[in-house]
C-alpha cells in the first residue's frame, strides 16, 4: 500500500483495475476508483495493449509469481511493464 500511496501522491491515476481479494482489499483502502474484474489471459493482454496506447509504463501485480509471457509481450508492443508478485500480505507491503 505504501508504494501505491506514493505513486498516487506524485502521479496521475484515473482508476485501478484489480481482481479477487486484491481488488476487494484495494477498493476498501484507496480513494481512486478500483474496478473489480475476473480476467482471462486474453483479457489481461487486451487490457495491457489498450493501456499501452495511453502510457508506456504499466504496472502488473500478481499473486505468487510474475507472468513470463509478458516479457515477450512487452517487447512486441514496446511497453515498459513493471511486474511484481507477492505471496503473503507482508510480501505485498515490502514490494515498494
Amino acid at each position: 500500500m505504501t508504494y501505491i500511496h506514493k505513486k498516487l501522491a506524485n502521479e496521475r491515476c484515473d482508476a485501478i483495475i484489480a481482481a479477487g481479494s486484491n481488488g476487494a482489499y484495494l477498493k476498501s483502502r484507496l480513494s481512486v476508483p478500483v474496478i473489480l474484474i475476473k480476467p482471462s489471459g486474453y483479457d489481461v493482454l487486451q487490457a495491457l495493449a489498450k493501456a499501452g496506447k495511453l502510457t508506456s509504463s504499466i504496472g502488473v501485480v500478481t499473486y505468487q509469481e510474475t507472468i513470463p509471457a509478458l516479457v515477450a509481450f512487452q517487447k512486441t508492443f514496446n511497453l515498459r511493464l513493471d511486474q511484481r508478485s507477492y505471496i503473503t500480505e507482508e510480501d505485498a507491503r515490502r514490494a515498494d
